[in-house]
Formats: structure tokens, C-alpha cells, sequence
């Protein structure tokens, strides 16, 4: 994956489809980097929530990481929206996104 200008390797260390996955990045930081993505149903809606640990043995590296990071977290969740409705639209058969989730 490609990101604000760094290059991640990420390995998904643990998957509960549709609702959960975990990964870790194992190439391209300078720290220790897991990450959980839940989904859970809300009426009308799914709630997203993204939850990063890192650790480090130099300090504030990962402030500074975790800064350089959040930058680019509105297109990571554009493409993550857009990722999602389209395997929905897929598993309905739809052959074209609704207006709506084009980002």
C-alpha cells in the first residue's frame, strides 16, 4: 500500500468477515504498527471504527508517525467506503455504485 509517500507492507494477522480485521505493517515504519478495523451495524449505517497501536524504542517516533499517518486518513476511508460498497454491490449483482458512493 502506498501512502502519503511511504510504501507499507501490511499482513492481516486476523479476519472476521464482514465485521473485523486486524493487521500489522511489517515493512515501511520505523515502529511497531497493529491495527484493528470494526464494522458494526447502526440503523441506517454502519459505524467504522479504526483503533492503531505502536510502540517504539526511540522516543516520539511514534507521534511522528502516527502524525504523518493521520494525514492521510480521509483518503484511506475513501477508499475503504468505496471498497466496501462495491463488494456490497457485487454480492447483490449490481453492475453500477449508487450516486451516493461515489467519493
Amino acid at each position: 500500500m502506498k501512502t502519503n509517500g511511504l510504501t507499507l507492507l501490511e499482513e492481516v494477522v486476523h479476519y472476521e468477515p464482514p465485521l473485523r480485521y486486524d493487521y500489522r505493517i511489517t515493512k515501511g515504519l520505523p515502529v511497531d504498527h497493529l491495527g484493528s478495523v470494526r464494522l458494526s451495524p447502526t440503523e441506517g449505517g454502519v459505524e467504522l471504527s479504526w483503533e492503531v497501536r505502536m510502540t517504539s524504542r526511540w522516543p516520539f517516533v511514534c507521534e511522528l508517525v502516527g502524525h504523518r499517518l493521520s494525514s492521510g486518513l480521509d483518503r484511506a476511508l475513501a477508499w475503504f467506503k468505496a471498497e466496501v460498497e462495491r463488494a456490497a454491490a457485487e454480492s447483490r449483482g449490481d453492475t453500477q455504485p449508487a450516486l451516493d458512493s461515489v467519493v
